[in-house]
């Protein structure tokens, strides 16, 4: 799976919402190809995750940043022509496969998670960008 060109970029504000969902928008796919269109300008080619990630995250909003990773790493894996409205950037494969990735590795990843972490021990403090 493709992750993008680099680290995640937390930069979307926690306020900014989807126009057709009204929900949170928890990640995005800054593909620099996109259908036709090859090295967009102003796209750099790394997954931007929403600022609601950089708190001390309990189980449901760890599970939800690896869900949202899957997500956007399936916009950079999956070929460029489908990344397009006509194709509704893909979601009819992205979303459903997004699920069962996720489905099947969640619970590992929170004990992993927890093992590494336990609850009542402190978190090292999150870098901002």
């Amino acid at each position: 799976m493709n992750f993008g060109k680099g680290p995640p970029v937390t930069d979307i504000s926690e306020d900014d919402v989807d126009p057709i969902t009204k929900q949170p928008i928890l990640g995005r796919a800054h593909l620099q190809h996109q259908g036709d269109r090859r090295n967009i300008t102003g796209r750099d080619g790394k997954i931007h995750l929403s600022r609601i990630y950089m708190g001390d995250l309990n189980d449901h909003w760890a599970s939800r940043l690896l869900e949202t990773t899957i997500h956007e790493g399936l916009h950079f894996t999956r070929p460029a022509k489908f990344q397009v409205e006509e194709y509704k950037f893909d979601h009819d494969y992205i979303v459903p496969e997004t699920m069962r990735r996720h489905e099947s590795i969640k619970n590992e990843f929170l004990q992993q998670r927890n093992n590494m972490c336990p609850r009542g021990v402190p978190r090292p403090p999150v870098q901002r960008a």
